[in-house]
């Protein structure tokens, strides 16, 4: 069984995407803002990842304002890995969702950005702290 442990980490240049942001979803929003972005260790090896609320359509995301804020800011990571991340779809299914990013995870090679799409506040909400094993702030 493979350790998984995720810590959420700060994107400075983020504060520029959530003005935007701001702009095009609400006047309400305050201008600083959490996008789910972390690092996190799987089995010794470190991976960036991103929480992003979307779907798949034709095989490509498609991001809501929020989603694309997460997946910006983890574009804008400086790492030894590749520029974009690569994005794959989390959603319920017979398996355990932990499973799921680890099996994702590992496929890729230490200091990848990866950016997981799905229905944050509808289907995975409430269940993406414990299956990241988020240590919170």
């Amino acid at each position: 069984m493979y350790t998984l442990e995720s810590e959420i980490i700060q994107v400075t240049k983020a504060g520029t995407i959530g003005h935007t942001i701001k702009k095009s979803i609400s006047k309400h929003l305050p201008l600083q803002f959490l996008v789910m972005v972390m690092q996190t260790i799987v089995e010794g090896k470190i991976y960036y990842c991103c929480l992003a609320d979307g779907k798949f359509i034709n095989g490509k995301p498609k991001f809501s304002p929020m989603g694309l804020s997460s997946y910006r800011a983890l574009s804008m990571l400086n790492t030894s890995g590749p520029l974009q991340p690569e994005c794959w779809l989390l959603q319920l299914g017979n398996g355990s969702i932990r499973d799921a990013i680890i099996s994702v995870l590992t496929r890729y090679p230490e200091n990848s950005k990866i950016c997981f799409v799905g229905d944050i506040g509808g289907e995975l909400d409430g269940l993406l702290l414990d299956a990241f094993n988020i240590k919170c702030f």
